[in-house]
């Protein structure tokens, strides 16, 4: 789930409900902030664990619906993508793990150009020719920047994908890296953070960029 209202400090996923309300006994009831009555109410013993939330106070009740609904079409999105003979698709876009389609669906959602496991040739160091699929290939703010999704049946070579990394960024493209687990629970978050990382990189390139001019000027000079 996602933030209950605006600046809430709280992340509404199972672990939250875990430590607040936990598995204990149905009914228990935790009032979050003031505004939010959440109940365990699932089965205990049981991998069917689930949660009531309903508002405190009236004027609560529409925020907490647009979250729900909310929720409820992104896990039917969810559900009709992995649901297909072709668990690997979305609007006709490759995928490799459900961590990639949580992730193509914000960034769809935010109206941001994607490019999915895109195969490209390159030259490694001694100029051999080989390709790669870089797990999305993102265009924002006229910048381009990698985002790959490490976890599961993928990435499980660290050094090869670190090697991966030096070679896009050798051919000016950085990469970021998140897990499939915050992917795949945490979409909003994962994309939040690459945005910011985009642009911080993009500082800190034309940053790094007129420091070396000014120390090539001062060369001059000497």
């Amino acid at each position: 789930m996602t933030q209950l209202f605006e600046n809430s400090k709280e992340v509404f996923d199972a672990g939250f409900f875990n430590k607040k309300v936990g598995h204990e006994y149905i009914g228990k009831e935790y009032i979050h902030e003031g505004q939010f009555s959440i109940k365990y109410a699932g089965k205990r013993e049981t991998p069917n664990h689930h949660y009531t939330i309903e508002a405190v106070r009236k004027k609560d009740e529409g925020r907490l619906g647009d979250v729900v609904l909310k929720v409820y079409k992104d896990a039917k999105a969810l559900d009709a993508i992995w649901g297909r003979r072709n668990r690997a698709h979305y609007k006709n876009m490759g995928f490799e793990s459900p961590a990639e389609v949580a992730v193509a669906i914000e960034f769809s959602r935010r109206k941001i150009l994607f490019f999915s496991n895109p195969t490209c040739l390159i030259e490694d160091r001694s100029g051999v020719p080989v390709t790669r699929r870089p797990d999305f290939l993102v265009v924002y703010k006229g910048q381009t920047r990698i985002l790959e999704v490490d976890g599961g049946q993928y990435h499980q070579n660290a050094l090869e994908d670190y090697r991966r990394d030096r070679l896009f960024e050798r051919h000016g493209l950085r990469v970021t890296r998140f897990t499939a687990d915050e992917c795949l629970t945490h979409p909003e978050l994962v994309v939040d953070e690459f945005l910011e990382l985009f642009s911080l990189g993009n500082h800190a390139d034309i940053a790094f960029e007129k420091m070396l001019r000014e120390q090539q000027r001062t060369i001059r000079l000497d």
